[in-house]
């Protein structure tokens, strides 16, 4: 199997090394560190009736993007039944530190920034973790 240098040093000559320190238990320790909770933001976007055709587009247009970013687990734009004007967006991002960043993209700073003249009310965003399974 070939091998990947690595600062000098083959990847397998490293994965070696590391194995040959972690004899006893250091693995375990790895395999049963948590991991990073995802973030599920929940975010009403309330947007004046009569700015409905101009604010699906850029919802559109940044779940799309959303679509694309690598810390997105998922994304879903909902309209509310009977109220046309009322969109909930559902993000799972894969880490609190990644949802930080991912609010600081340019694409989610364009989205925001394009429908705050169309809203008829603040965003109302809140962020939630999933709990634990029962036993966990």
């Amino acid at each position: 199997m070939p091998s990947i240098n690595v600062t000098g040093r083959s990847l397998l000559t490293t994965a070696g090394l590391i194995l040959g320190l972690c004899q006893q238990g250091c693995a375990t320790e790895i395999a049963s560190a948590p991991q990073a909770a995802a973030v599920h933001a929940v975010i009403h976007v309330d947007v004046a009736p009569s700015q409905v055709a101009t604010a699906l587009p850029i919802l559109q247009t940044f779940a799309s993007s959303a679509r694309q970013d690598p810390a997105v687990s998922s994304i879903e734009i909902l309209q509310q039944t009977g109220a046309p004007n009322h969109f909930t967006v559902i993000e799972v991002i894969r880490s609190e530190a990644q949802y930080r960043q991912f609010v600081e993209q340019g694409y989610v700073i364009t989205m925001r920034q394009r429908l705050q003249p169309l809203l008829g009310s603040p965003f109302d965003e809140r962020l939630h973790s999933q709990i634990p399974e029962r036993g966990q």
